[in-house]
């Protein structure tokens, strides 16, 4: 009985081994590192799929400066503070296959962007964006759900939710997803 229960349980952990190795592998051949164009993987208006998140991308583009929130809370190397996330309008940007925008043509396609982090406040409420083109390589963050409640004050969102986005910036178009870019 002995020798079938130790039986048992080597062909167990042989399995179990196995599923991790494979799990590793399928991980390392997903590409999330593989820098691609944002436009091949993204559209406008269109759900984003799981298996984006943390996606390497470039693209170009300009930032639409009128269109930043900031968002309190954030955690970065252990200083809590600021994120100011900025609307930047993707060069090619374009809706999903099928999908169809009430006045698309007089709208801006556009994208959150994790423009910044400070510990400080009024930093976060007056920083600017740049004029001109920028190039940016990124990470693909999934979106975040709308937290309820207008406790904040005005330029401030608890979360990068496109819902909220788009209620305060009627004009544009948006990805379901936000951008963190990459240091340089």
């Amino acid at each position: 009985l002995v020798l079938v229960l130790v039986t048992c349980f080597v062909g167990l952990s042989a399995w179990q081994v196995d599923r991790a190795q494979h799990k590793n592998d399928v991980a390392a051949s997903s590409g999330v590192d593989e820098l691609k164009d944002f436009n091949d993987v993204m559209d406008a208006q269109a759900p984003m799929p799981g298996i984006l998140a943390d996606q390497r991308v470039s693209l170009s583009g300009h930032w639409i400066p009128d269109a930043q929130i900031v968002v309190p809370g954030r955690v970065q190397d252990g200083d809590t503070g600021y994120w100011v996330v900025t609307m930047f309008a993707p060069d090619g940007g374009h809706l999903g296959e099928g999908v169809e925008a009430a006045n698309a043509d007089e709208k801006t396609i556009a994208i959150p962007v994790v423009r910044g982090f400070t510990t400080d406040e009024d930093t976060a409420m007056t920083s600017e964006a740049m004029d001109g083109q920028v190039e940016l390589t990124a990470r693909i963050g999934p979106i975040e759900g709308p937290v309820e409640g207008n406790d904040l004050p005005e330029g401030q969102v608890h979360t990068v939710s496109t819902s909220q986005i788009i209620n305060l910036f009627p004009d544009l178009l948006t990805y379901s997803g936000f951008l963190i870019p990459e240091k340089a």
